[in-house]
């Protein structure tokens, strides 16, 4: 069984790796977990405004903390209704890489190093990655010239605004990960540590 992944597999190179969205749903995923340090809230504060657009938003809630993850499912649905959906059952590796290249967009509320595989994957699938940049993911990734953004800007823009992501920036994200990924597993590794390291 597989959850987030910080790589595909110790022995792979990530460009093997080739996944496509499979309809026109615009999707929005929330967090990697039910852990309070996802701070869910805030984000379906963040998006209230767009209950009314054509959406669906999912959150990543197959491990963590059981009643927290109740906790954001009552606040998803009592927000978003049948908008919201919930990932509650561990996937195998391949399905989780379908479900991460089925959504547009990626939040990331965390106040701290975590949903690094997460965030990764959607980078290289080409997806809009908004996060806290107070975390050192942020800068992790900007210092390699990727293209992230401010979570805080989430409740000022619209559907149109939040989905929208230059084809030029995203083919950047992809292209930082495979040069900074695709090695050996204990060159991979080397580098991650030594970009948090910096």
């Amino acid at each position: 069984l597989f959850a987030a992944p910080m790589w595909h597999d110790p022995a792979d190179q990530i460009s093997k790796l080739v996944f496509r969205k499979q309809d026109d749903v615009l999707r929005i995923t929330i967090g990697n977990s039910a852990t309070p340090e996802n701070r869910h809230a805030d984000v379906f504060g963040m998006l209230q405004h767009l209950k009314n657009e054509q959406i669906e938003i999912w959150c990543p809630l197959s491990y963590g903390d059981p009643d927290y993850a109740v906790e954001v499912i009552h606040q998803g649905n009592a927000l978003f209704g049948n908008k919201f959906h919930a990932l509650t059952q561990f996937l195998s590796l391949d399905e989780y890489m379908q479900y991460l290249s089925n959504c547009d967009v990626g939040i990331f509320n965390i106040n701290r190093q975590q949903a690094g595989g997460n965030i990764l994957y959607l980078l290289y699938l080409g997806k809009k990655i908004y996060i806290d940049i107070e975390t050192p993911t942020y800068s992790f990734y900007k210092k390699m010239g990727g293209h992230l953004f401010d979570i805080s800007v989430l409740k000022e823009q619209n559907i149109h605004e939040i989905m929208a992501f230059d084809k030029t920036l995203a083919e950047d994200n992809r292209k930082i990960c495979i040069s900074y990924y695709d090695d050996d597993s204990e060159g991979a590794q080397k580098k991650w540590r030594e970009g948090l390291e910096a």
